[in-house]
């Protein structure tokens, strides 16, 4: 339990972006920022993205799976999923959830892929 505690508070230090951030993540994409990523994306496909804020690249595995498939973004920052949320409601298969990595619980079932682009720092 005290392991998990630590891991979690680690987690939400991680998960601090200051004011203005946003800005940044929302001016990458998956076509600029993850070329070889989106090359391999295939349609109809489930991907988990974990950790990526207000969903500019998740908005962008979305349009790369189509409408047949979905993809889920997880981040542990309320302020980003809520910006994400807002930015992206046009698209039918993506959804957005405050999550923290290590609390997936379940949901490492139903995808295909895992992307995990901001939470493979510190």
């Amino acid at each position: 339990m005290k392991k998990t505690m630590a891991s979690n508070n680690q987690a939400k230090k991680q998960a601090y972006m200051p004011a203005g951030t946003e800005g940044t993540l929302n001016a990458r994409d998956l076509q600029t920022a993850h070329k070889r990523l989106a090359k391999l994306i295939q349609p109809g496909v489930g991907i988990l993205d974990v950790g990526w804020g207000t969903g500019s690249n998740t908005c962008g595995l979305a349009k790369a799976v189509g409408p047949g498939g979905f993809v889920l973004g997880l981040d542990d920052n309320p302020t980003l999923i809520d910006q994400a949320t807002r930015m992206h409601r046009g698209l039918s298969n993506i959804a957005f959830e405050v999550e923290n990595i290590h609390t997936l619980g379940d949901y490492e079932t139903g995808f295909e892929i895992l992307w995990l682009p901001g939470c493979c720092n510190g």
